[in-house]
């Protein structure tokens, strides 16, 4: 073959767009069905802690590999929390005429908060730093995921069979 001359940047940026959203695409089915047998909390708790460590983990990156290493943590809990916030939703919507409006709110205030966060990075990091925007970004998911162990009812019927 050929020799490449690739620059860390373009490296990494291939190894994240490429590996990334492989590993959080075969985290979609195991977390579907774990989500059926264990329930809510059991995907939702862990969906947290990987995902907040590895924004903290962000950063202490010093070379390719711990770049890498960083990204699939991430996308390893960005994968376990795939259809999580739906799920959830769903399974508190009110059954009946109300189910669309509950999820249609339900949607709003994730929406909100996938439009705010960005904003506050792009804030804080431009006060501060991009590393501290980042670990209050992890400060912001390890809080979130403590109030949803704490407040946050298992919301899987489990049906006894006879």
């Amino acid at each position: 073959g050929c020799k490449l001359s690739v620059t860390h940047i373009i490296h990494g940026s291939i190894l994240t767009h490429g590996t990334r959203p492989r590993v959080e695409w075969l985290n979609y089915t195991l977390p579907a069905w774990y989500v059926i047998v264990a329930g809510r909390k059991a995907v939702g708790i862990p969906a947290f802690a990987v995902l907040s460590v590895g924004l903290a983990l962000i950063p202490l990156v010093t070379s390719i590999t711990t770049f890498t290493l960083v990204s699939i943590a991430m996308a390893v809990g960005n994968g376990l929390s795939t259809g999580m916030l739906m799920t959830l939703g769903t399974d508190l919507s009110p059954k009946g005429s109300q189910t669309g409006n509950f999820m249609g709110a339900w949607h709003l205030i994730g929406d909100f908060g996938a439009l705010v966060g960005p904003v506050v990075l792009g804030l804080v990091s431009t006060l501060s730093s991009l590393d501290h925007a980042v670990v209050l970004c992890a400060v912001v998911g390890i809080l979130g995921g403590l109030w949803y162990t704490r407040y946050t009812k298992e919301t899987l019927v489990r049906h006894v069979s006879a």
